[in-house]
């Protein structure tokens, strides 16, 4: 990570020499190499020096050069070859192009001594990792041990993540440097050649505006040279953590091959983890010390600013440092309890350590697969609630980061008076300490959900490799697992309460899915017996007491209807569900129901009265809504009814109750019709009546008693209109439509044998003949062609 920490400041150091005057090359008078342009030491066209000690050498002279220049030029800039009357301006900037060049070059010797160590750590890794020959001690290693290697692993990748990400930005850096050194050596030429053309009196101005030129492109030169480097040190370090990771890897992967969690790996990580918190509650005892004093200096504060304000002689600089002083105050309390907070969870989650560490021990060691899948399992769980833990500390992370940038606002204003920059700077650092244990939270929280999946990885592992017997137990257990959650699980819980010794007694109970599931099937059960029952009952009626088979339905459908409800009552009962558990249907759902319901409710209560009142049965022939036919089922919902034309309709049984009902055959099954016949004028009116009685007594449908009638009703427009009025039973087989047919047959049939015809619609049209007729000839118009 040192090598990475240097080229953040390598990458850093560029920034700020891109915000310089765009660089020109040249040579800086009296520095070495002073002859090469920007653009050919950024394109490396010079030979490199012969060794790393020249090229410090080289360093080493060139910055005391440019120090040198810079002393001279803040002592007696006449001196250092700066012209008489010289603007401020341009000589800031020619120090400012001084100054880059010495930090460039100082941060590139830094970088050199840094590459050397790390040439000599890799090497020593690589002697390391061939002279290696296995891991002290005999198998089975401790499991602690693999843990460590797990953490060492780890480690070195995210080193190496980091460090490859920083070479992606260098590589950009040393682009645009690049970019910049090439700009610069058009600028420097131009300068020259201004120089080189100008008259005596601009000539000492130019000369001295191409010396900054050259001063700058020394500098963009360095910083090339520094990204260059920095990219090769960060090279050699990656190639020093491959190798480090690669003998990390190879000891983790024999350390893993044969390892065992023992009882003392477990006990040993007891006694660090009680030492632990032990440690964590000496420090909450100081951090709860601090937290006193804290309280007590922001009473102070808050007192001494509620004088102020209330004093009005209280000026305005002395205001602003009371409030200031109260910000402080309560930015160190807010500190100081969450440095509490950060211990207490702190120290719970290294109690909770050892509880993680045994369901581990479980999970490898157990040998009932029971037990070893509910360890795996409350290990997940764990698992999972480290998620809103790293997502708090990394919510508070980003408030106080904020908090930082505000407080570092109002102590860089301007016009601060230093009493309120110095109390602004300790809100800056109180927050920065809360930002310190946020992030501490943070790296605890990825730490520990790094450690659990891993640890699930080597369980999953571990059980894959055991015995066919074993992982057939433990599919066994998952599977019985699963169904007794799905079993118990519970769908919503009611409160039932019951009078015991005159108290009333309020408990609540559970309904699961067990007991739903168990009541429904009771229910069908049941239910399938009861259908049984009812349809032996059915037949029963029909043998035994003559009742017809649509009454006996009707009957066995009410009776099996009661029969589910009471059923319903009894299997809530036995199951032990309260039949409260409908409460839940309260509120706005129960009036939604009971609107959705209603339509349902008011016809099986109308089917209720209907079957009391036997005002309408089955059997009956009733006209109701314009339907007419023969009642053929009262069920509970609605009743059905055969039309005579064979279509049966189903008509709710509320329309018997609330509409006007023609029941035919209420108490009497006989019923009157009549049917009409037209004959000639003329035609004798007793003969015609003889014979239309004669064919209704003929048939054999028509009731003799009461007896058949003929009447005559009119004189029509155009016949004598006769009507035979007789009386039917209406029972099964007897259909009055066919019966009026047979007689207008066999009237139709006697009259012609009598002569009597039966006139068809007539009219006489008179003619007015008083006045001429008058005749129109028209000529119609030719058809029209195609």
């Amino acid at each position: 990570m040192r090598a990475a920490a240097r080229l953040s400041l390598a990458l850093l150091s560029g920034a700020l020499l891109a915000l310089a005057t765009p660089i020109a090359s040249g040579q800086l008078p009296g520095l070495p190499g002073a002859a090469r342009s920007a653009a050919a030491e950024a394109t490396n066209v010079a030979p490199p020096p012969a060794s790393d000690e020249q090229l410090r050498e080289q360093l080493a002279a060139r910055i005391g050069q440019a120090r040198d220049q810079l002393d001279r030029l803040a002592t007696n800039p006449t001196a250092a070859g700066a012209p008489a009357g010289l603007a401020p301006e341009d000589l800031s900037k020619a120090r400012s192009s001084l100054s880059q060049l010495a930090l460039a070059l100082e941060s590139r010797l830094r970088a050199l001594d840094e590459q050397q160590s790390v040439r000599a750590a890799r090497r020593q890794a690589e002697q390391a990792s061939r002279e290696w020959k296995g891991l002290e001690g005999s198998p089975p290693y401790s499991m602690l041990l693999v843990d460590d290697l797990h953490e060492r692993v780890d480690s070195i990748r995210t080193t190496v993540s980091a460090l490859t990400a920083q070479r992606v930005i260098a590589e950009r850096e040393v682009e645009r440097a690049r970019g910049q050194a090439q700009r610069g050596d058009a600028a420097l030429r131009r300068a020259r050649e201004e120089a080189a053309g100008a008259k005596d009196d601009q000539r000492a101005q130019l000369q001295w505006q191409a010396q900054i030129a050259e001063w700058a492109a020394a500098a963009g030169a360095a910083a090339v040279a520094l990204f260059q480097h920095s990219i090769e040190l960060v090279d050699e370090q990656i190639a020093l953590e491959g190798e480090r990771l690669r003998l990390a890897e190879r000891k983790l992967e024999a350390a893993s091959r044969d390892a065992q969690f023992s009882e003392q790996d477990l006990a040993q990580i007891r006694r660090t983890e009680e030492q632990q918190v032990e440690r964590i509650r000496g420090l909450r005892v100081k951090a709860g010390e601090r937290a006193v004093q804290t309280d007590r200096e922001l009473a102070a504060a808050t007192e001494a600013l509620r004088r102020a304000e209330a004093d009005p002689k209280t000026d305005a600089g002395a205001l602003q440092v009371a409030r200031a002083r109260q910000r402080a105050a309560q930015a160190a309390k807010e500190s100081a309890r969450f440095e509490l907070d950060t211990l207490d969870i702190l120290a719970a989650a290294a109690e909770a350590t050892v509880d993680l560490y045994t369901l581990r021990f479980r999970a490898l060691n157990d040998s009932d697969a029971e037990r070893r899948r509910e360890a795996t399992l409350r290990l997940r769980e764990a698992g999972a609630r480290f998620k809103p833990w790293r997502d708090y500390a990394q919510s508070q992370l980003e408030l106080l980061r904020a908090e930082v940038r505000e407080s570092g606002l109002r102590s860089d204003g301007q016009d601060v008076p230093p009493q309120v920059q110095a109390y602004e700077t300790a809100v800056t650092n109180a927050t920065r300490l809360r930002v310190g244990y946020a992030q501490r939270l943070l790296e605890a929280a990825d730490r520990a959900d790094r450690t659990v999946k891993r640890w699930l990885t080597d369980i999953d592992t571990v059980q894959q490799a055991r015995p066919l017997g074993e992982r057939l137990a433990g599919a066994w257990a998952v599977a019985t697992d699963w169904a007794r959650r799905i079993w118990n699980f519970e769908l919503f819980a009611v409160e039932d309460t019951i009078e015991v010794g005159g108290q009333k007694i309020t408990s609540s109970r559970g309904v699961t899915i067990g007991k739903s599931v168990g009541a429904l099937l009771l229910f069908v059960l049941g239910y399938w017996l009861a259908a049984r029952v009812a349809r032996y009952f059915e037949r029963l009626l029909i043998a035994r007491f003559a009742m017809a088979p649509a009454q006996a339905r009707t009957v066995r459908r009410w009776v099996l209807a009661l029969w589910a409800f009471v059923l319903l009552a009894l299997t809530l009962n036995l199951a032990r569900i309260p039949l409260t558990v409908f409460a839940f249907l309260g509120g706005a759902l129960a009036i939604g129901v009971g609107f959705g319901t209603q339509t349902i409710i008011r016809n099986f209560i109308s089917g209720l009265i209907v079957l009391m009142e036997r005002q309408v049965k089955v059997g009956d022939i009733i006209d109701v809504d314009g339907v007419t036919g023969t009642v053929t089922e009262v069920n509970l919902r609605s009743s059905t009814l055969l039309g005579f034309d064979g279509v049966e309709a189903i008509v709710p049984n509320s329309s018997l109750l609330e509409n006007k009902v023609t029941n035919w055959t209420h108490t009497d099954n006989r019923v009157r019709r009549v049917v009409k016949v037209g004959v000639a004028y003329g035609s004798p009116a007793r003969q015609v009546a003889e014979l239309m009685l004669e064919c209704m007594q003929r048939h054999g449908q028509v009731l003799k008693d009461p007896e058949p009638r003929v009447l005559f009703e009119d004189f029509g427009d155009s016949a004598l209109v006769f009507a035979m009025y007789f009386w039917l039973e209406m029972r099964p087989g007897v259909n009055s439509a066919v019966v009026m047919s047979d007689l207008r047959f066999m009237v139709h049939k006697r009259l012609d044998e009598a002569g009597i015809a039966i006139p068809f619609p007539q009219r006489d049209v008179h003619l007015d003949a008083a006045r001429p007729l008058q005749v129109q000839l028209t000529r119609s118009p030719p058809a029209a062609a195609g």
